[in-house]
């Protein structure tokens, strides 16, 4: 993926990032401060030349001399002998050498400063033992004097600066020594005499000292920051995704906020973090939804880790990525009605957390001339309808009109959705298809409920026509309320599937119409008592 060129819109800092994090929320890695990837912060530079020029100013070369001038200005010339010097000396410095030496004198340099600011007691340097900082020391030292070396052009110049630069990082360990915990050695040299509280105590710390280092792999600051600012600390939620790439967070951050129904994209924060040596970033989302299932929902995605003591102090999920979960199958597989794996591939995509993939494998199902593992995938789908994703909902729902059979027990989950958004406008088409064709007890309240609301006489007269008998108990438990503009498709609908018991109803409602609207009633009884 093509890389750009960003800037942190408060402190200026450029970073080099793939094209995925735009309209992103990110996290300067200098200032810390939280910025969206758009506008402004996106980097546009005029690229440059080689061999490009400013106009320069030729006019004093335009004239030639006379050659009256030539002769009143004869000047006579005087042979030179030159020694033999190298061209090298006599142009200016190469371009790389320039920025091998300024790389190897800052690469120097940086950690002289590390040492300075995090060599002391609780510095970054914290743990590191004497061995390994002479290592780090030596190591950065030998490095940056070659670079220095290599890319001066008197090399008794280079190699006076690359010791005095790489002597002074050298001397750091000495000047900056690992800071030795005394309360720890002791009690191991006395181990054998330590009684139960102070074997207690040591635990704690020891404890304590893992805590604060966890905290600092994963920049635990900002949930700390975060929940502060909470009226209810708990509905901050955060994860610790391990060895996870950019490529992952666009199917995750989606997966995360549909599952949720959070208002917001989680915000990420990718830089510098890392566990056990990998690289790991932290996600955090406001959401009332307990810790408890907040870990069985990232199980769809990677290996949830034990919640340990310190997981659990923090409320911190942390979960290894599972990137072949997050790949899906073959097109080969999918696409193909005819290949064996077709119907196994396509209800591994159901089951996965990529919310486009879901989509296509609903689609290409809702057509398929034949069923393969027909109960599991009325199952997945079913397991799709979510009052926070309507488009995945409705798919589903239309695939398992072909799908789904009674003894699959899936019709509830529809009705309980159905339920959610009747009388709002999330009710759709596909969702009152089912519940007029599929016999589901207690949908004739939702058909009720839609019939009778606004325009509802207009969009779905039919269905309840389709629904017939339920359709029917629809009607007639609306009438005693039932608005005037819709007495005419009241009794369009009794006139076709009403029995005996619409008759009584229709009577009772024929003092609140109008003399027209009791034409269509009077109609509608003469209809049903022809049917009987």
């Amino acid at each position: 993926m093509d890389k750009i060129q960003i800037k942190c819109t408060s402190c200026g800092q450029k970073f080099a990032v793939t094209e995925s994090y735009i309209g992103r929320m990110v996290e300067c890695g200098a200032c810390d401060d939280r910025f969206k990837v758009e506008g402004s912060a996106i980097v546009r530079q005029r690229k440059h030349y080689p061999g490009e020029k400013s106009d320069a100013n030729a006019e004093v070369y335009s004239k030639s001399p006379s050659s009256e001038s030539a002769k009143n200005n004869e000047v006579a010339f005087q042979t030179a002998n030159y020694q033999n010097v190298s061209a090298d000396y006599a142009q200016p410095p190469k371009p790389l050498k320039t920025l091998m030496i300024c790389a190897g004198t800052l690469f120097i340099l940086s950690f002289i400063a590390l040492f300075l600011l995090g060599g002391r007691e609780e510095g970054m340097l914290e743990g590191l033992d004497n061995t390994k900082r002479f290592i780090l020391a030596g190591f950065v030292a030998l490095t940056g004097s070659s670079l220095i070396i290599l890319g001066s052009r008197h090399k008794s110049k280079g190699l006076l600066l690359s010791l005095i630069l790489g002597g002074s990082l050298v001397a750091m360990p000495f000047i900056y020594p690992e800071v030795l915990d005394s309360k720890i050695i002791t009690e191991s040299i006395i181990e054998s005499e330590t009684t139960d509280k102070e074997k207690s105590d040591s635990q704690e710390e020891i404890f304590n000292q893992q805590l604060k280092a966890y905290k600092t792999n994963i920049g635990f600051e900002k949930v700390e920051a975060a929940r502060i600012s909470l009226d209810n600390p708990n509905d901050l939620k955060a994860i610790v995704l391990v060895n996870s790439k950019g490529a992952d967070l666009d199917i995750i951050l989606p997966y995360l906020q549909y599952q949720l129904g959070l208002q917001d994209t989680p915000v990420e924060y990718p830089y510098g973090r890392e566990i056990n040596g990998e690289s790991a970033t932290l996600l955090t989302f406001v959401t009332d939804t307990p810790i408890e299932r907040v870990f069985e929902i990232t199980k769809r995605f990677g290996q949830p880790q034990e919640m340990n003591e310190i997981r659990t102090a923090l409320k911190v999920i942390e979960i290894v990525v599972d990137r072949s979960t997050l790949q899906g199958r073959s097109t080969e597989l999918t696409t193909n009605p005819n290949h064996p794996e077709y119907f196994n591939a396509n209800h591994s995509e159901l089951r996965g957390i990529d919310r486009a993939k879901q989509m296509d494998a609903a689609k290409r199902l809702e057509t398929a001339t034949s069923k393969g593992r027909q109960a599991d995938i009325a199952t997945a789908l079913s397991e799709l309808i979510n009052i926070n994703d309507h488009e995945v909902s409705r798919q589903a729902i239309t695939t398992l009109y072909h799908w789904n059979l009674p003894e699959y027990n899936n019709d509830q989950n529809i009705l309980d959705y159905a339920k959610k958004i009747a009388g709002t406008a999330q009710m759709h088409r596909s969702v009152m298809n089912y519940l007029a064709d599929i016999e589901i007890p207690g949908s004739e309240e939702i058909l009720a409920i839609q019939w009778a609301s606004k325009k509802g006489n207009l969009l779905w007269e039919n269905h309840l026509i389709r629904a017939k008998k339920r359709g029917e108990k629809a009607v007639i438990s609306t009438l005693p309320s039932l608005d005037e503009t819709h007495f005419r498709s009241a009794a369009n609908i009794l006139s076709k599937v009403g029995t005996a018991d619409s008759i009584t109803s229709i009577n009772n409602l024929l003092p609140r119409a109008s003399e027209d609207d009791k034409k269509y009633l009077k109609a509608a009884i003469d209809e049903i008592k022809s049917r009987q």
